[in-house]
């Protein structure tokens, strides 16, 4: 920081000459399709902030925006947020930021607007292809991202967790697991916390905890950074309607590892077939593995499981952690979250016993498998979440009895013949709405047919006639799955969003059954009177 105090009022001039520099680097280099700031560049932006015009370009619904919206402002700079969201769309958000003196630009960016600000701070969900954002690279408007900002200016060693599925669980399991142990832990980033705002209360002596996503990731290679552990829970085809294809996906995922040093950590599904491509030379951090096949072979350095047994080997070392009994959430997939967590958090020196505690201890996330109802003889789960067809089929593969399934959403360009396979093998009922519902309901029927099972299909509109369907087509007995396997933003403004709407649906319904059986009852005992 103190370099860029030496800097004086002239940062400003010089800060563009460095992004012109780098941005000629990178096209050499042809590794971005869009410069961001490099690290000292922004470090020096962050620090003399006050009374400059900073944008926040997409302010979303998760904090991120919000986050740097607040940090900005509380640091005296000018902010305007602009969004193609209208302020109706936006209110929640709107409401957290009225204590602060912001300007809005709302349902439209104002090109002229972003071209004349000090700063630019993009969402990660604005595609970095973006007209306007090249327009801004193009006048030399420093650019970046909340996280960029956040990874920049911390002060505490992170942990980052990524992956194609399981990413928020593994993340929160974590922070518990080293709360437990007893080191400060803080947790933020893509889980929905932002952790700017609360910037300079952390000290070094804590730890992060962060959720990234493979859109952070991308930018965050733009500060050369990989944290000092990083954890990736699996690799799966995702988000191919941003990146066109799966290579191009996982290298923005990879660049969680690219620049550790010795002194860091690495914990990878020793399962996982495209991950194990990852293993080599090039890793520069300590790699431990986690291996969530049962099997009799050898222990792998980190956390295998063998004989329902978690167990921990580093060198001749070797403990038990926990036995599976001690995992109370649903699924195999969520025992491999608690093995990659387990992993960092022993290697972080957290003792077992602490771990096992943590486990025992933790509670669904919101959306993840949430059970959020049981009446007429079923039970009805929650897993909005589950936006790809990897994290379906794992929420298929949770339960054993009778099931009826809900999907559809928003299209990701992803390949649904997987689930249809695994939906042909496992489900009674299937229900499909939304922009990809149809999809989904064709392959399952061409899948069904080759297996000689078909489901029950029907295919609706609405989550309320979804759930309707699913009312009137289970039997007694069964489990009903709300996992989309898709995006939710055709029918609404986020993942959460749909997952409330549903559990409020089920709520209702709900009270329906029981008013009926109420007034039934009431009426059965005056007619016998």
């Amino acid at each position: 920081m103190a370099a860029a105090s030496r800097r004086g009022p002239c940062f400003l001039e010089n800060a563009a000459r460095a992004l012109r520099k780098h941005r000629r680097v990178v096209a050499e280099r042809d590794e971005f399709p869009l410069p961001f700031c490099p690290p000292k560049q922004l470090e020096d932006i962050l620090e003399h902030i006050s009374g400059k015009h900073a944008v926040v370009m997409g302010l979303g619904l998760f904090g991120g925006g919000e986050g740097a919206a607040r940090f900005l402002a509380e640091r005296g700079a000018r902010v305007t947020i602009t969004d193609l969201k209208n302020a109706e769309q936006l209110a929640p958000a709107l409401e957290r930021l009225s204590d602060l003196p912001l300007r809005y630009e709302l349902g439209g960016h104002d090109l002229r607007e972003l071209l004349q600000a000090d700063l630019v701070v993009v969402n990660p969900a604005v595609p970095r292809t973006s007209e306007v954002l090249r327009a801004c690279s193009g006048s030399a408007v420093p650019l970046t991202s909340p996280m960029n900002m956040f990874l920049t200016l911390c002060p505490a060693p992170v942990i980052a967790v990524t992956g194609s599925t399981g990413k928020s669980t593994t993340a929160a399991m974590l922070a518990a697991m080293l709360g437990q142990g007893g080191r400060p832990v803080r947790l933020g980033g893509n889980i929905g916390i932002s952790l700017l705002p609360c910037l300079g209360q952390i000290g070094p002596e804590e730890l992060v905890v962060l959720e990234l996503s493979s859109f952070q990731l991308e930018d965050a290679a733009y500060l050369r950074w990989s944290p000092h552990v990083a954890v990736v829970t699996n690799l799966t085809p995702n988000h191919l309607d941003r990146y066109g294809d799966f290579e191009a996906y996982a290298a923005a995922k990879r660049n969680i590892v690219a620049f550790q040093r010795p002194a860091d950590a690495v914990v990878l599904n020793a399962s996982d077939k495209a991950l194990k491509g990852w293993i080599g030379p090039h890793l520069k951090g300590r790699l431990l593995l986690f291996d969530p096949a049962t099997g009799t072979g050898p222990l792998v350095r980190g956390m295998s499981l063998r004989g329902g047994r978690l167990i921990w080997k580093d060198g001749a070392h070797q403990q038990v952690v926990c036995n599976l009994e001690h995992v109370p959430l649903p699924g195999a997939h969520n025992v491999a979250n608690a093995m990659a967590a387990a992993a960092a958090a022993r290697w972080l020196e957290v003792p077992a016993e602490d771990i096992r505690c943590a486990i025992a201890a933790f509670k669904p996330l919101e959306h993840r498998l949430e059970r959020c109802g049981s009446f007429a003889g079923m039970r009805f789960y929650n897993d909005s979440d589950s936006t790809t067809p990897e994290s379906t089929i794992a929420a298929l593969k949770s339960f054993d009895g009778p099931l009826t399934l809900i999907a559809g959403g928003r299209s990701k360009h992803l390949d649904m013949g997987r689930l249809a396979e695994a939906i042909a093998g496992r489900v009674e009922v299937l229900i499909t709405l939304g922009e990809s519902g149809p999809n989904i309901a064709q392959c399952t029927r061409q899948r069904t047919r080759c297996a000689g099972r078909t489901p029950l299909i029907e295919e609706v509109d609405s989550l309320q006639k979804a759930l309707e369907a699913a009312l009137k087509l289970s039997r007694r007995g069964s489990r009903v799955l709300f996992s989309p396997a898709c995006a939710s933003y055709d029918m609404f403004q986020n993942f959460a969003e749909r997952g409330r709407r549903f559990k409020q649906l089920v709520a209702a319904q709900r009270s329906t059954v029981e008013a009926s059986r109420a007034s039934s009852a009431l009426s059965s005992r005056q007619a016998r009177r």
